[in-house]
């Protein structure tokens, strides 16, 4: 009987000793596993500032290949808000002045 109570002890002890050394290891992965999370977040919060930068220089890069302004000359005056303007390689156009410009400005030829 003294035999079973040592052996009993033993095995408690043991089985305390295995708990303690599972939990240790338990918090020890959690430790990592929030590591690892906070990791994760701060590259997803990385790749985001990335896209977002690779979004605005393809919408700069698109803005830089269209093309430019023209600039024509006057050829005539149509009325009080139009003005028949001549592009050298496009053509003649008749455009809306802009609020700002007096059309009194505007005579033949100017550009």
């Amino acid at each position: 009987m003294a035999t079973t109570t040592a052996t009993s002890t033993s095995t408690t002890s043991t089985n305390i000793g295995l708990g303690k050394y599972y939990a240790s290891k338990v918090g020890e992965l959690k430790g990592t596993v929030q590591e690892r999370e906070a990791d994760l977040q701060r590259l997803k919060a990385r790749r985001n500032e990335l896209n977002a930068k690779v979004r605005m220089l393809r919408e700069e890069l698109h803005h830089l290949q269209e093309p430019g302004s023209y600039v024509g000359e006057v050829v005539k005056q149509m009325g009080s808000s139009k003005v028949l303007v001549k592009i050298h390689p496009e053509g003649k156009y008749v455009v809306d002045l802009d609020k700002d410009i007096d059309i009194q400005a505007l005579k033949p030829n100017t550009r």
